[in-house]
């Protein structure tokens, strides 16, 4: 039976739709050091609460962009990789956030991220959070927030992204 219908969708499938009408299947929004973000990227970050803001696709857009350029500082001087037990411990508090009850295995298959991507995006979360520790861990409290965000103005304004 499979065989049967392999030749029938390949056929559908290179039968153009109507003229004029196309289907966005995904966009590349940013591209910088071989790095890119689409929309799915976005939708998906969106979805699964990977980055805080108010949910526009530009907040996430903007947030995606500084994750990727602060990731890019942190592969020139890598921090020491986090254990299992702190991985774990961020992936708690991640589905914490996520409000009680929710499928978190569904969430993640809706959105396309397996299991071990997620994995890798909370790693990525505890690398980053280390190398800010320790470069602006030893400012005061009161300071750290203001540097961190002019240190990350600088890092876009070198992409070309102005603030």
């Amino acid at each position: 039976m499979t065989i049967l219908l392999a030749p029938v969708a390949v056929i559908a499938a290179a039968v153009p739709g109507p003229p004029g009408q196309q289907a966005e299947i995904d966009r590349v929004l940013w591209s910088f050091n071989g790095v890119i973000i689409t929309t799915t990227d976005v939708w998906q970050a969106r979805q699964l609460r990977l980055v805080s803001g108010d949910g526009s696709d530009t907040d996430v857009l903007r947030a995606l962009q500084n994750r990727q350029l602060i990731l890019m500082e942190v592969r020139r001087v890598p921090p020491a990789a986090p254990g299992s037990g702190d991985i774990a411990a961020r992936r708690r508090e991640w589905e914490a956030s996520l409000g009680p009850g929710a499928d978190v295995r569904g969430m993640l298959t809706k959105a396309g991220m397996s299991e071990k991507a997620c994995d890798v995006w909370l790693t990525d979360d505890l690398k980053i959070q280390a190398y800010l520790r320790e470069r602006f861990g030893k400012l005061p409290e009161s300071e750290r927030a203001a540097r961190t965000d002019e240190w990350v103005r600088g890092l876009r304004q070198r992409a070309g992204l102005g603030k």
